[in-house]
C-alpha cells in the first residue's frame, strides 16, 4: 500500500475499530488509490465505504470541510470523529489531498488559479 491507501486504512480502523477489516478494504479500493485526485475523484462521487460493514461513508467536501462523515453513519464513528488521533489522522489525510489538488491545479498545462 502506498502512503495515501495507509493513511486512508489508518483512519478507517481508528474510526471503526476494525484495523485489519480497514486494511483489507483499502486494498479492495486499489482503483481508488491510482493518484490524490482519482481519489478525491472517486469519493467526491461515490462516498468511501468504512471497514464498519459499509454502514459509515468518509467524504469530501462534506458542510465546508474537505473530509468529512455521511449523516448515515453509525453513531459510534461519529463519536470518535472527535477524539485526537483520529483529528490528526484526518489532518493528515486532507493535507495530502490539498497538496495533490493544488499541485495538480498549478502545473504545466493547467490553467493559473488567480
Amino acid at each position: 500500500m502506498d502512503g495515501l491507501q495507509k493513511l486512508v486504512a489508518e483512519l478507517d480502523g481508528m474510526l471503526t475499530g476494525r484495523a485489519a477489516e480497514a486494511a483489507f478494504n483499502a486494498g479492495q479500493m486499489g482503483y481508488m488509490f491510482a493518484d490524490a485526485i482519482t481519489f478525491v475523484a472517486e469519493v467526491s462521487s461515490n462516498t468511501y465505504y468504512l471497514a464498519d460493514g459499509g454502514y459509515s461513508r468518509l467524504l469530501i467536501g462534506d458542510e465546508g470541510h474537505v473530509l468529512g462523515l455521511d449523516s448515515v453513519s453509525l453513531a459510534a464513528v461519529k463519536a470518535r470523529w472527535s477524539d485526537k488521533d483520529v483529528i490528526d489522522a484526518a489532518g493528515r489525510l486532507e493535507a495530502l489531498l490539498r497538496a495533490a489538488v493544488t499541485k495538480a491545479l498549478d502545473g504545466p498545462g493547467r490553467p493559473q488559479r488567480v
